[in-house]
């Protein structure tokens, strides 16, 4: 909790500290816009809370909460006629969690211009990126877990005829600490986003948007069901700093309703809305559905779309069940009674029969005899 406090009292003291370097201009700006439709929805407040395999923005150190092999595909409708793609895979293996994605935005041809202001012939642009991601656990116990994530990435940009290229690295850090009964968590998270060489056209560096992300999140679960949220900062390297809110309700594991908000947005109110559909497959197999919307006043809305296949999810449930049998050893041990007959509980939950949860779970009740 301690930790948590702390973190609190970071994100206000680096935006009051690095509030006054906001005016340095930037390029790359298409590294600005969040991919994910689950993050959009929730105010693009993610850094800490993030549980899918969009932690490739939002937060590297975020993929080592996938338990199975990921992929998935977006597409961004955004207004005056701009494209924007979005593809990643995940592998979770036992040094870490490998991910790749490669960003994609373009824009119809428009009309180029001389010097005298004449109208040449139609110009075209485009950005990609492609960035390689590596999320490992430093440590982790019943209640906590630490983990490190790290992004590189190559970036090319197109402009007529000039391309210019550049790299950049990203570097997060993810907290969890799971409280009384594993009913409810929280979470810290830390994102340090494009660091590195900024494009040149003709001899002519432009720096890149980088970004310090810092959140705090807390879930909590009541049969079945469960619901999140999370507050962040975000301190951009080229702009003042602003606040990001986003709650999400999950359903059955099923449906999820989402809402955030993000302030400084210089068109719009800042409101963000969005669903998620999970339909659940043999095999412990899943896909899922997200869409989230924006609205930017005069210039339109926003439409995100995202597709994601996650392949075998029966080892989260193996590696839960390991826990709570864990913890209702430790408090049988103890003699808190009352606490492992939850968590033995919580095993018989989603592993109904477990012979190892049924006697500890008869050993608990003839104590309490």
């Amino acid at each position: 909790m301690k930790r948590i406090v702390c973190l609190s009292l970071l994100c206000a003291l680096c935006g009051t500290f690095i509030s006054s370097a906001y005016s340095v201009q930037t390029g790359a700006s298409f590294l600005k816009i969040v991919p994910g439709a689950r993050t959009v929805a929730m105010g693009e407040s993610a850094v800490a809370t993030t549980e899918n395999i969009y932690a490739v923005y939002s937060n590297p150190a975020g993929l080592t909460q996938l338990t199975g092999p990921e992929v998935s595909f977006m597409y961004n409708f955004w207004f005056q006629k701009i494209n924007y793609q979005f593809l990643a895979f995940a592998l979770p293996t036992q040094p870490g969690t490998f991910a790749g994605n490669l960003v994609r935005l373009g824009t119809n041809n428009f009309p180029g211009y001389d010097a005298q202001g004449k109208e040449t012939t139609l110009i075209n642009s485009s950005d990609y990126a492609l960035t390689l991601s590596y999320a490992r656990t430093l440590f982790s116990t019943p209640t906590q877990r630490f983990s490190l994530g790290l992004n590189a990435k190559l970036l090319r940009e197109t402009l007529a005829d000039a391309t210019a290229y550049g790299y950049a690295f990203d570097t997060g850090l993810l907290y969890k600490l799971g409280q009384e009964f594993d009913l409810n968590e929280f979470s810290a998270g830390l994102l340090l986003q494009h660091f590195g060489k900024g494009y040149t056209f003709d001899k002519e560096t432009v720096p890149l948007p980088s970004t310090l992300r810092l959140g705090i999140g807390y879930k909590q679960e009541i049969l079945g069901n469960s619901a999140i949220a999370e507050i962040g900062t975000v301190i951009p390297k080229d702009t003042p700093p602003y606040l990001c809110f986003g709650i999400e309700c999950c359903l059955y594991k099923m449906l999820a309703l989402r809402l955030g908000y993000r302030t400084r947005q210089s068109l719009g109110s800042g409101l963000r809305a969005g669903i998620g559909i999970t339909l659940r497959l043999p095999k412990n197999k899943k896909i899922q559905f997200d869409y989230a919307w924006t609205g930017f006043a005069i210039l339109g809305d926003t439409h995100q779309v995202c597709l994601t296949y996650s392949f075998n999810q029966e080892e989260k449930k193996s590696l839960t069940s390991q826990t709570h049998f864990q913890k209702g050893v430790e408090y049988f041990e103890n003699g808190e009674y009352y606490r492992a007959i939850i968590e033995f509980g919580k095993v018989l939950q989603t592993k109904p029969g477990d012979k190892k949860a049924l006697e500890m779970l008869k050993r608990t009740n003839e104590k309490l005899q």
